[in-house]
């Protein structure tokens, strides 16, 4: 059993398999996607987690080359686009 690191086994196995071109997304609740897309949902209460702790989580262990944020998301919490969403924040 698994005690460290990434203990959801969904996520443990999608990011083992990921390599340096694939792309991954964190949305909150109520983003529409396609039925053909693999979803791991993590909601266990209204914003929580927030997408903002899944990447500072995911950030531990994963490597991320780039960031993209919907102007939805500027709009609501416009300081992501001036902080980094570091482990170490």
């Amino acid at each position: 059993m698994t005690e460290t690191g990434i203990l959801n086994r969904d996520i443990a196995a999608e990011l083992a398999r990921m390599g340096h071109t694939d792309r991954l997304l964190i949305a909150d609740a109520g983003l529409a996607i396609p039925d053909s897309t693999r979803v791991i949902d993590l909601s266990l209460a209204e914003n929580v987690p927030t997408a903002v702790d899944v990447l500072k989580e995911l950030l531990k262990h994963f490597s991320v080359e780039g960031i993209i944020l919907s102007q939805a998301t500027l709009d609501v919490s416009p300081c992501l686009l001036y902080t980094s969403p570091s482990p170490r924040d």
